[in-house]
């Protein structure tokens, strides 16, 4: 079965020009990071036979790494592992951690490791667009203070709700928590605090 791997690198369905083009265009018609890779994962597995893989954004100014995906658990044998890295600017990066199934699984993988680099190189700048665009709409509905969601996401979420409800006949109801004597924390102290305490 790995044998598969290596014929399909010698007859270069892999290279840059014949990457499939549904994969490609179906990455930058995503809206969503999970939407993202459940296909990543699909063509990796289809092509390379790779079941797992870790996904990192690298911010090489704040010293932050950040896991934005993997599908792998404790049991995995995390041995065999090929890291990637794509330059996305010149303080960013994404690194893709490919974890082989076995010591032969990887090497197949290390004799197309060029295909594999260019396809990551390929859909480095999609994957990190689909990611920012998910974490401004994210920013937009959620307090930056205490991360809860915000009015503006109410609005959405009550546009969908309510016809449901009306439909289904079904109550929707509401929860409103306050906190006492907060402007006194806030007057006292300052708004430094205040944000603590919330």
């Amino acid at each position: 079965m790995v044998n598969t791997i290596s014929s399909k690198n010698e007859t270069s369905n892999t290279s840059p020009n014949n990457l499939t083009t549904d994969f490609y265009e179906k990455l930058k018609n995503n809206f969503s990071i999970e939407e993202s890779f459940k296909d990543i994962t699909q063509y990796l597995n289809v092509k390379f036979e790779i079941d797992y893989f870790i996904l990192n954004i690298k911010d090489s100014i704040k010293y932050q790494e950040t896991t934005v995906f993997e599908n792998i658990n404790e049991q995995i044998n995390k041995t065999f592992v090929i890291e990637f890295e794509c330059n996305i600017n010149n303080k960013t990066s994404i690194s893709f951690n490919v974890i082989a199934n076995d010591e032969n699984h990887f090497e197949q993988l290390n004799s197309c490791k060029d295909a594999l680099k260019t396809i990551f190189d390929l859909i480095a700048p999609i994957l990190f667009i689909t990611y920012l665009q998910e974490r401004i709409q994210n920013l937009k509905l959620r307090d930056n203070i205490t991360s809860l969601y915000n009015r503006k996401y109410l609005h959405i979420y009550l546009d969908k709700m309510l016809p449901l409800s009306k439909r289904e006949d079904k109550k929707i109801g509401f929860l409103m928590i306050g906190i006492d004597h907060f402007k006194a924390v806030i007057d006292e102290f300052d708004y430094e605090i205040g944000d603590k305490v919330l």
